[in-house]
């Protein structure tokens, strides 16, 4: 499984470059920057390898910071975004939804900075599991009242929603009880990460696919 995990970020990146050329010729929208957020978060996961491999021993707490306050809480935020923008709702539950979840994760943060070894923001992780999900049945739940549901699998958003379901239901109980598997059970922490991992490539499959319906839309 180390191949995987080192590789997963060139796979975010191939998806983020297969996204640019289905959308290159697409009218400006939200959409339009879904792609190039993919190729951001394929580098910055690139260079969280590389901070492990070069800077850990220096700055033992970089890569912990480096992901819990900026790689984190900026994928939550713009999947929150985008998410609301394909849903009727109040603009102000996801300014108030995103400030309470960022909040959370500083102060998480910063008070596991005495702690010794590495240890995740599980509780910060949990609000903005909740949110996530409450967003993406929200959706569902709006697709499967309109006409659009007769034609669900064209949907882009129903692939985008479809794939950080998998991801964030699937690992809901993981990170909830991430750092007590770590401490106490590591032989099992190691194959939920693994199951996670394939998550993570389902939920960014699952992106390839929504542009793949890009294509077909203008078409």
């Amino acid at each position: 499984m180390t191949f995987l995990r080192d590789f997963f970020f060139v796979y975010v990146l191939i998806v983020g470059a297969f996204g640019l050329i289905k959308t290159k010729n697409a009218a400006k929208s939200y959409w339009t920057t879904f792609p190039w957020f993919l190729l951001l978060v394929g580098a910055m996961d690139g260079f969280g390898l590389y901070i492990n491999e070069f800077l850990s021993k220096e700055y033992p707490k970089l890569n912990f910071y480096y992901y819990q306050l900026l790689v984190i809480p900026l994928q939550v935020i713009y999947y929150m975004w985008i998410i609301n923008n394909n849903i009727i709702s109040k603009k102000r539950l996801f300014i108030i939804g995103s400030i309470i979840f960022y909040l959370s994760a500083i102060v998480e943060a910063f008070s596991l900075f005495k702690t010794d070894g590495y240890f995740f923001n599980s509780v910060s992780y949990m609000i903005a599991n909740v949110i996530m999900l409450a967003n993406i049945l929200r959706y569902f739940y709006q697709l499967s009242k309109s006409d659009r549901i007769l034609i669900f699998y064209k949907e882009r958003m129903f692939w985008v929603c479809l794939g950080l379901l998998i991801f964030w239901l699937g690992a809901l109980p993981f990170f909830g009880i991430f750092n007590y598997l770590l401490k106490h059970f590591h032989a099992i922490f190691i194959v939920y990460f693994n199951v996670i991992l394939i998550f993570n490539y389902l939920m960014y499959t699952c992106f390839l696919v929504s542009f793949l319906w890009t294509e077909r839309e203008r078409s």
